[in-house]
């Protein structure tokens, strides 16, 4: 029963990111741009209203050439591109995203579950969920996960469209408050981190 409910909640305040996520991606663009630009399509700016699937299609890498093992993602800056974590083993995929839990294959149905990473294509974002103390010490282990799983340093994970959020059943100080990652600037510090 208390698994469920922390499902419960992950799914209500992953929809309540989501959608704060895509009105601050209209603003942003807007206040940019004056308007939104034409190829900005309803599904840019609200990635759950397709209901398609979703496949991640070959891009251009930082290199300029095409590759099947990168993938773009959102940054504060536009746009980064990546190695193609979500053809990994461990990756499980939904309509909408693709996610992974730590220790591998875990999901919140399980005791022994840390945390989880989702990446969601449409808006090319991410949102990391901590589900264990100490909140520090994970949030560190999933980010050092998601830098090595994308080949990124530690400047650029900063500069993702990323959520790190932590349930109410897990600590009611900190959860439903964007943690941000650790020593990224605006992000809540815990003992061990360090500044970048």
């Amino acid at each position: 029963m208390y698994s469920r409910n922390i499902l419960i909640v992950a799914v209500a305040g992953l929809v309540l990111i989501l959608g704060l996520g895509a009105l601050s991606i209209y603003l942003f663009i807007s206040s940019n741009t004056g308007t939104l630009s034409t190829n900005t399509s309803r599904e840019d700016l609200f990635p759950f209203s397709n209901g398609g699937p979703i496949s991640p299609t070959a891009t251009t890498n930082v290199h300029g050439g095409i590759s099947s093992s990168s993938l773009e993602v959102a940054t504060v800056a536009g746009s980064l591109f990546v190695l193609d974590f979500t053809k990994g083993t461990d990756i499980a995929t939904s309509t909408d995203y693709f996610y992974t839990g730590y220790p591998r294959g875990s999901d919140t149905t399980t005791q022994d579950a840390e945390y989880q990473i989702f990446f969601f294509p449409n808006d090319k974002s991410f949102l990391v969920s901590i589900l264990k103390e100490p909140i520090g010490e994970i949030r560190r282990k999933a980010s050092d996960d998601l830098m090595s799983r994308l080949g990124i340093s530690n400047k650029e994970l900063c500069t993702l469209i990323a959520e790190v959020i932590i349930p109410k059943g897990v600590n009611d100080y900190y959860g439903g408050v964007s943690l941000g990652f650790p020593g990224c600037p605006g992000a809540v510090k815990f003992e061990g981190d360090t500044n970048l």
